[in-house]
């Protein structure tokens, strides 16, 4: 073989495994929160406190389907949020959301 000859297939081995690396790292599995069970964001949501909780049910449908069905069950380890937490305007371009002292 010449020399040029070597050159070209060692310039097609690393393109080819340049190829081969980016195909790996796109079907790398990325997990997010949609793939966690219902069980798991429930022990998630018992650890939080009562500001999080709202703001968590405001995130989306499910979140918020999983919180409020969740309090409402007897005996449920997650606080009712909505009783605890007030909006309090601080100015006209953000609110602000806090805990409410009893």
């Amino acid at each position: 073989m010449k020399i040029s000859d070597l050159y070209v297939e060692s310039l097609r081995r690393s393109i080819t495994m340049s190829f081969l690396n980016l195909r790996a790292l796109r079907s790398q599995k990325v997990t997010t929160v949609a793939d966690l069970s219902d069980d798991a964001l429930i022990k998630v949501f018992q650890r939080c406190d009562d500001v999080t909780i709202l703001r968590c049910s405001n995130v989306c449908r499910r979140l918020r389907a999983l919180i409020f069905t969740e309090e409402r069950k007897p005996r449920s380890l997650v606080c009712r949020a909505q009783d605890t937490v007030g909006i309090f305007i601080v100015d006209r371009r953000r609110a602000i959301l806090e805990k409410m002292c009893p």
